[in-house]
Parts: C-alpha cells; structure tokens; sequence
C-alpha cells in the first residue's frame, strides 16, 4: 500500500469516527465493479453482527441504483472532514460534492449518529 492510500485509509477512519459509525466492517471500493455496484447486493451488516460501510476515495460523486434500500451518504474533505452527509437518500438519486476526496455510504436502517 502506498504512502497515499494509508493517508486516504486515516482520513476515512476518522470521517468514520466523527460521523459515529464505528464499529464498522469496512468495504473500500477500489476496482470498477466495487464502484460500480457499491452497496447494492451487499448485507446490511457484516457477520460480526457490525455495521456496514463502504468508502469511496477520489470520489465526489455516488448514485444510488439498483439500491434496495435508502442509504446514508457522506462526502468527506482531504483532511477527514465531512463535507455533506444526505441521510435516507432512497434508490435511483445522484449526489455530488465539489471538494470531496472521498464518499463514505451506509445503509440508513443502521442506525443515528454523528454530525448533520
């Protein structure tokens, strides 16, 4: 892993941690299809019984197809702050942050916390 990754990994645990989804399994989208499809066709919490989120990096812009569910969405800024954070956006929407380094996203049912 490269110098940058590991700071892209610090600054979405810490978007993660100040928007109080943690504990959580961490999903990086890192290939086409995981970017593609993101939570679509993913469980709603992983077999710990954690919550799920998937990140994004170099992303600024996410969709919402396919979904079957709402899901939480949060763009996060270079040094880890969120930016934007759209809870319970429902299927077939598109969000877009100027600014963003990376997308962080939940399933909405997984509960409240952190910032608005």
């Amino acid at each position: 892993m490269s110098i940058g990754s590991w700071r892209t990994y610090a600054l979405i645990r810490r978007a993660l941690k100040n928007l109080g989804w943690t504990p959580a399994r961490l999903i990086v989208a890192t290939g086409f299809v995981d970017r593609l499809f993101g939570m679509a066709g993913r469980p709603t919490a992983a077999q710990e019984g954690k919550a799920v989120a998937m990140a994004f990096p170099r992303c600024r812009a996410v969709h919402t197809c396919f979904m079957r569910a709402p899901i939480d969405i949060a763009f996060i800024g270079a040094d880890g702050e969120v930016l934007a954070l759209h809870r319970s956006v429902p299927p077939w929407r598109f969000r877009s942050r100027r600014g963003a380094a990376a997308v962080l996203e939940r399933f909405a049912t997984q509960g409240e916390g952190g910032v608005r």
